[in-house]
């Protein structure tokens, strides 16, 4: 993304989506308990990633992950401003993709759109939740169509529950 299209997003485009979905809402949605490892991918400005922290407490770990240095840098200042602990924030690249059944949950917010190999990333992230896991899924700017027929394609993924905000899948 580049960061004429990044700043858009943070200033213009999340204050729309946070009022039409507020973050707090969307994260009621979501279970997690103290000392869950999770990875926020696509972490963008890193709007869920103070509530991540304090969802998983001390004895857990978020891996805020985007593809976007913009995104890098806004994460690593609300963690230093915060000094949030259990927060690393990682750069993605094609060469540094995470180590298989590593999370015991993963969100996936507004993400999905944007990736051109859908199914390809799916299967990954699906590779990176440990067994009996959960994935979160949300994305307005798709059709309900589409994700459920990409979804299908994910043979270890199973529906869980589609709630207003967020459609969870667990891994078998």
């Amino acid at each position: 993304m580049s960061k004429v299209k990044f700043i858009l997003m943070k200033y213009i485009g999340m204050p729309i989506r946070n009022k039409l979905m507020p973050p707090v809402r969307i994260m009621d949605e979501m279970l997690f308990k103290n000392g869950d490892i999770v990875l926020d991918f696509g972490c963008g400005p890193g709007i869920f990633t103070m509530m991540l922290s304090n969802a998983v407490g001390e004895n857990g770990k978020v891996n805020a992950a985007d593809i976007s240095i913009d995104a890098i840098k806004s994460v690593d200042k609300i963690v230093e401003r915060n000094n949030l602990q259990n927060v690393s924030v990682v750069h993605l690249k094609k060469e540094n993709f995470l180590e298989s059944e590593t999370f015991d949950k993963i969100i996936m917010l507004d993400v999905l759109h944007q990736i051109n190999d859908k199914l390809d990333i799916l299967k990954k992230l699906t590779s990176l939740l440990k067994p009996n896991s959960i994935l979160y899924f949300s994305d307005h700017h798709m059709k309900k169509v589409e994700i459920n027929n990409l979804f299908k394609q994910v043979k270890s993924l199973h529906l869980i529950e589609d709630k207003k905000y967020t459609t969870s899948f667990k891994k078998q």
